[in-house]
């Protein structure tokens, strides 16, 4: 995994696989790429939870970072963003529509990228 700047040219983005699998504009909201076929499947019971937002016509969704167990459901779906880049059905160029005014503070970026990495090596 590697930290780069994100395609929309705010904040920064985590990439696997050479495809960026999640931006961070701000520090209380990740936006995760999860593919088209991930999204249809589990659209209903992300939204159900009330801390993803999906955004319309996208491969990406957006999650609230508030508690302590919003991050652990980004660790969760960074997972699934993970394997989804692996997969065919991701478009080779399909950007988050960023919105953010400011970058996501290193601190955010740091826990989220401790946790992703401790999460996969288990």
């Amino acid at each position: 995994m590697a930290k780069v700047r994100a395609d929309c040219g705010m904040g920064v983005a985590l990439t696997a696989g050479g495809s960026q699998i999640m931006h961070l504009h701000t520090d209380d909201e990740a936006e995760l790429r999860l593919s088209r076929p991930v999204i249809e499947r589990l659209g209903g019971v992300l939204t159900e939870s009330g801390r993803v937002r999906i955004k319309p016509d996208s491969e990406w969704i957006a999650v609230r970072l508030d508690t302590d167990s919003d991050m652990a459901l980004v660790v969760s779906l960074a997972s699934v963003a993970i394997k989804a880049s692996t997969a065919a059905d991701i478009a080779p160029h399909s950007y988050a529509p960023c919105g953010a005014a400011r970058a996501a503070p290193e601190g955010t970026l740091r826990r989220l990228t401790t946790a992703i990495r401790g999460s996969r090596d288990r």
